[in-house]
């Protein structure tokens, strides 16, 4: 009777450990890269909270922020960027889909002088973790715009 409860217990207490280290789960950290076309975003991600964010639209570089805000728990994620909420789910920890709803306002960070609006209306686009570098030289415009820095 003691083996039983004990092995009861012993099993107990895995199952426990097991369901709580789930709970702390989060996504890689690293750089997201979003390509949906004439728009690629990138975002930079250290334990779920996101650090950067530019986005490019044909190919130029719109703005990019350090200052976003950060909500939710794994897998589910707001992101809050100048007038922008993006609402991401994580499919694993290396991939989200995301909903981009809101204003984005260059020229109201100081780092971004001239001001302008982008807008998106609930655009879904998928990121995937993503190291390639996409501006080597720092113009604002994506390498692949230039095919002489390839």
């Amino acid at each position: 009777m003691k083996k039983i409860i004990s092995s009861l217990f012993a099993a107990l207490v895995l199952c426990a450990s097991c369901s709580k280290d789930e709970n702390n789960i989060v996504p890689a950290d690293g750089q997201y890269i979003a390509d949906a076309g004439d728009l690629v975003v990138v975002m930079v991600l250290e334990n779920g909270n996101c650090t950067y964010f530019a986005p490019f639209v044909d190919g130029e570089v719109f703005g990019s922020w350090t200052t976003v805000s950060t909500s939710g728990d794994y897998p589910k994620y707001t992101y809050k960027v100048s007038g922008l909420n993006v609402a991401s789910t994580f499919a694993g920890p290396t991939a989200f889909s995301a909903v981009l709803d809101g204003v984005l306002v260059k020229g109201q960070d100081g780092v971004n002088m001239e001001s302008a609006q982008l807008a998106f209306g609930g655009s879904v686009v998928q990121f995937k973790l993503d190291s390639r570098v996409l501006d080597k030289n720092g113009d604002g415009i994506l390498d692949e715009k230039q095919p002489d820095i390839r």
